[in-house]
């Protein structure tokens, strides 16, 4: 795969979980999510991690990660992750 086809299919990516974080947190339309893979550290995440931002007006921004590249984020970990910012 081409480094631009690539890139294009990432962005993608982000942009479905971006969707589905709103979703799952019934968002309101000024709400922001930013959704980005970062270098995992640790053992358990060789290919990467996935970091979720939630930023809502009138309240602190909110992250939380998952030990899974974008590509392998389920909506289940979504769940899981998001849980105790419903």
């Amino acid at each position: 795969m081409s480094a631009v086809a690539n890139l294009a299919e990432q962005t993608r990516i982000r942009r479905r979980l971006r969707g589905r974080v709103c979703a799952i947190l019934a968002l309101p339309e000024d709400a922001a999510v930013s959704v980005n893979r970062i270098d995992c550290p640790d053992a358990t995440c060789l290919e990467g991690a996935t970091v979720v931002l939630v930023m809502r007006p009138g309240r602190k921004s909110q992250a939380r990660t998952i030990t899974k590249p974008p590509e392998a984020v389920t909506d289940d970990d979504l769940r899981a992750a998001l849980a105790g910012l419903v």
